[in-house]
């Protein structure tokens, strides 16, 4: 693909500049509605190992070769008490969870699984209640590359649901109500193909950090910074506080395709100082009407400007 660099793309009565393809479909049904379904693995793979309530996940994860399966059955499930209790995987590890599986911060714990294995796979699993700290993640927090978070409800936390890495694929989540982010796509260096499909982003940025802190660009359903190709297919992104998916500075080669963006407080799309877009078939709806109400009510007409103070 190629094109000019677009100095600023905001989407969400559909602004377009130099650089992108775009069509917007109208009032199509959602293409995802994960929250509200079932979500687990009802028994575990032969030879996986399995974890029970009270069992020491960390423990087990550390005394285990690389590649090994960890079944969580149905309950909550604790790390250790203190804000560095973690899950620390190996390469190729697989944490599965059982319908009714939670892995449960308490308000306590920083992160859920953290530094830098690669091709972890993370699948449904509810990972709640977790104390992130501000622009950081509680799955995937240090970036580990070809990540497969799949089938999972990520919820109620503070920070960014998860970080990214190189190669993740973000798959049929659900990813809500999380204090900043539902998915922060940052990593020094860079990022690089990532696939975002049929997730529900929703509700995220509970702690209104743009009030927090005035002009500091810091929320949205999904924020990437510096991502040199992203898939974002088949999500339904709707009642964020703030944007709903904002790419923000050097992001590249973006495929924006197949979504429901909606009810969203600011922009529904906001790609800003970015390059090499296609925005297809997408339905946006009721976007930035929160925002722009305020904005309007210190009689400022333009819906997405950003000079102002919040």
């Amino acid at each position: 693909m190629t094109g000019r660099r677009a100095l600023s793309l905001a989407i969400s009565l559909v602004l377009l500049q130099s650089g992108a393809v775009a069509t917007a479909s109208a009032d199509e049904e959602p293409s995802s509605g994960v929250c509200g379904t079932t979500i687990g693995v009802p028994s575990p793979p032969t030879g996986a190992e399995i974890v029970d309530p009270g069992t020491d996940l960390s423990a087990m994860t550390q005394n285990s070769p690389p590649g090994t399966t960890f079944w969580l059955s149905a309950g909550t499930h604790s790390l250790a008490q203190d804000q560095f209790g973690q899950v620390i995987p190996k390469d190729g590890n697989v944490y599965l969870g059982a319908p009714g599986a939670v892995l449960d911060g308490h308000g306590i714990n920083q992160a859920a699984f953290t530094q830098q294995a690669a091709d972890v796979v993370i699948r449904g699993l509810t990972i709640r209640g977790f104390a992130a700290q501000p622009d950081q993640g509680v799955v995937n927090h240090d970036s580990g590359p070809r990540w497969v978070i799949e089938g999972n409800k990520i919820e109620d936390n503070d920070g960014a649901g998860m970080m990214a890495g190189i190669g993740q694929q973000v798959l049929g989540n659900c990813l809500r109500n999380n204090g900043q982010y539902g998915i922060n796509a940052y990593r020094a260096g860079g990022l690089s193909d990532l696939v975002i499909e049929g997730n529900e982003i929703s509700g995220n940025n509970t702690d209104d950090w743009e009030t927090q802190l005035p002009g500091c660009g810091c929320t949205g359903g999904a924020k990437f910074w510096a991502v040199d190709g992203a898939d974002i297919v088949g999500n339904w992104v709707h009642h964020n506080h703030g944007a709903g998916l904002w790419a923000d500075t050097n992001n590249n080669d973006f495929v924006i395709e197949d979504n429901v963006i909606e009810d969203n407080e600011a922009e529904g799309l906001f790609y800003e100082l970015s390059y090499n877009l296609v925005v297809s078939g997408n339905s946006f709806n009721r976007n930035m009407l929160v925002q722009g109400a305020r904005r309007a009510a210190r009689g400022d007409n333009f819906p997405g400007r950003r000079d102002l103070p919040q």
